[in-house]
């Protein structure tokens, strides 16, 4: 066993160019990484890493021997997971990213369930508004929306990320209730901005308001701010039904134009093709499908007139 010690530190601080970020994977400290990558450039008699105050890059010998290793480490993982397979119960660790407000308002609910259902899966769950990528990453499943180009990956649609726009009662009474989306232009807008691209989540409508003027009152770059700020008055704000959902029903925002909302993108489940026969990650897969399609409110449009209680309290305007 003495020759795979540092192997897989070396792999991955070698893969994310730093040593924090491998400790942080790994969870150990970057320190005990670095000391690892000495001992087992000690070991072979060869620098694997070239370091700088800054970044760390392989050499190019470090090159080759990274090709083999993670090579080597994957064959290990895919023997653990025959293992794991014939043995019966799913186990080990799994890693699962997912953005933000899917993790809060859609997976969270759910976990408790998975971890009674399998206890011997270790779930390392990253919460993150950003692209992550699997294969470089080391991550078993990601829940992520918009196109899918890489033919690495398997991917199965959960459902459509339909949208609402909403404000509170206080800011409709002292800012009138717009009627049309056209209308928007007139009011305060809350608007998301994706930490990944700078982006501005696009506020979609039917034609003939697919075309709408944003004025921008304040930016955020996380949904359910964004909601706490609606819900306080401070403007319109175009939300995921599933997180808007509890505070209209709850009478803390109104719907507006649901007829002219329409839906941006969907949700997929994805995940390595090299690791479609792992166990756990065809445990957790089934499960997030098969649970998913249980709740189909999640993903269904408001309806007219749904969720108005109270709304005719509320001036047109």
């Amino acid at each position: 066993m003495d020759a795979l010690s540092g192997l897989e530190p070396f792999v991955f601080a070698a893969r994310f160019r730093s040593y924090v970020k491998a400790g942080r994977h790994l969870g150990i400290s970057s320190s005990a990484v670095a000391k690892s990558v000495s001992r087992l450039e000690a070991r072979l008699g060869v620098q694997l890493l070239n370091r700088t105050t800054r970044s760390i890059g392989l050499t190019e010998a470090g090159a080759v021997f990274y090709e083999r290793c993670r090579e080597a480490l994957e064959d290990i993982r895919d023997a653990e997971a025959t293992l794991h397979h014939a043995k019966g119960a799913p186990s080990g660790r799994l890693r699962v990213n997912v953005p933000h407000i899917v993790g809060r308002h859609l997976l969270m609910p759910l976990i408790a369930d998975f971890v009674s259902r399998y206890p011997e899966i270790e779930l390392d769950i990253a919460l993150e508004d950003r692209i992550v990528d699997l294969i470089e990453e080391d991550i078993d499943v990601v829940i992520r929306s918009g196109n899918l180009p890489d033919s690495r990956l398997i991917a199965r649609r959960l459902g459509d990320q339909h949208f609402i726009t909403c404000a509170s009662a206080t800011y409709l009474e002292a800012n009138g209730r717009p009627l049309l989306p056209a209308e928007i232009q007139n009011h305060r807008c809350l608007r998301y901005r994706y930490p990944n691209t700078g982006l501005f989540a696009p506020w979609v409508y039917g034609p003939p308001h697919d075309h709408v003027r944003l004025p921008e009152t304040m930016i955020f770059n996380n949904s359910d701010a964004a909601l706490r700020a609606a819900a306080d008055g401070l403007g319109l704000v175009h939300l995921p039904v599933y997180v808007a959902r509890d505070a209209i029903t709850s009478g803390q925002l109104f719907p507006l134009f649901e007829k002219y909302c329409m839906p941006i993108g969907s949700l997929w489940i994805i995940w390595p093709a090299a690791r479609t026969l792992s166990p756990k990650v065809r445990a957790f897969a089934d499960f997030i499908l098969e649970r998913f399609a249980a709740m189909p409110e999640a993903f269904m449009p408001f309806r007219d007139g749904y969720g108005k209680i109270g709304f005719a309290e509320t001036p047109s305007g």
